[in-house]
């Protein structure tokens, strides 16, 4: 798995096979940037269930200022703490390893704000729904930011107060849609 565009394009990011550890394939990463283009650079960014730290590793590269990533996982962290490394970019991120809730939680406490976040939770484990209502609870998006959610036809993010679906493409079996505040 490599970065795709930007500054460290073609630098090879660590990955494991591993069925928890499922990172955004190049494809897909690739249309969502495309997407995206003009709003990465000097964005404020946050990847929740982060994995290998794929797509805010390629939000930097593409021209975000600071990615904070929160992971659960102790696999994972240890995957994207060597990632971050390896690329040179600790200045520039925050790793949490904290479940989602907690890392959010702390995130509003510090009045912490971000103009993408990107959720590429666990398939089809109902995740979606109730972390699209934290980061409505505990304000972290700006007025004009973007969510990006990667899920399955199975398990699509309705609808919810306060969020409003702006596009939504899929590629094989993988969904990408992307939300924002409602006005």
């Amino acid at each position: 798995m490599r970065i795709i565009g930007g500054k460290i394009k073609g630098r090879k990011l660590s990955s494991v096979k591993h069925q928890r550890i499922r990172p955004t394939s190049e494809r897909v990463r690739e249309s969502i940037f495309d997407i995206l283009s003009f709003f990465v650079k000097g964005a404020n960014v946050l990847d929740l269930f982060s994995g290998t730290g794929a797509l805010g590793i390629e939000a930097l590269s593409r021209g975000a200022k600071r990615v904070v990533f929160i992971e659960k996982s102790s696999k994972a962290t240890k995957l994207l703490k060597e990632n971050v490394n390896k690329l040179g970019l600790k200045e520039v991120t925050m790793i949490l390893p904290l479940e989602i809730e907690k890392g959010l939680k702390n995130l509003s406490k510090k009045g912490e704000i971000f103009d993408i976040i990107f959720m590429d939770p666990p398939y089809d484990k109902g995740l979606i729904k109730p972390t699209l209502y934290k980061i409505i609870d505990f304000g972290i998006l700006k007025k004009e930011g973007v969510i990006v959610v990667e899920h399955t036809a199975r398990e699509r993010p309705s609808p919810i107060f306060g969020l409003e679906i702006i596009k939504e493409k899929h590629y094989g079996d993988t969904f990408i849609t992307l939300l924002h505040l409602r006005e």
